[in-house]
C-alpha cells in the first residue's frame, strides 16, 4: 500500500476523531501486535493504545464484536 503499516504517524487520526474511531483505531492496533482480540476493552487502556477508557454511558457497558471488530456500547 502507500502507507507504511508500520510508520505509527501515517495511522494516527485527527484529534477530532470520535470516540468510537479511536477506540476501533485501538482495537485493530491491538489485534495487529497481539495476534488475538482483547480479553475487555480496558485491555486496549493496559496496551497503551488509548490513553483512558471513558465510563460508558449510564446503563450502558462496553462490548466488542468479533465479527465486525468493532467496539460497541450495549446496553448492560
Amino acid at each position: 500500500g502507500a502507507q507504511d503499516a508500520s510508520d505509527p504517524a501515517s495511522r494516527r487520526k485527527p484529534k477530532s476523531a470520535t470516540l468510537a474511531t479511536q477506540l476501533n483505531d485501538a482495537l485493530h492496533s491491538f489485534l495487529e501486535m497481539k495476534g488475538r482480540m482483547p480479553h475487555d476493552i480496558n485491555e486496549l487502556a493496559t496496551a497503551k493504545l488509548v490513553p483512558a477508557v471513558p465510563p460508558p454511558p449510564p446503563g450502558r457497558k462496553y462490548a466488542i464484536d468479533a465479527k465486525s471488530l468493532e467496539v460497541l456500547l450495549v446496553n448492560q
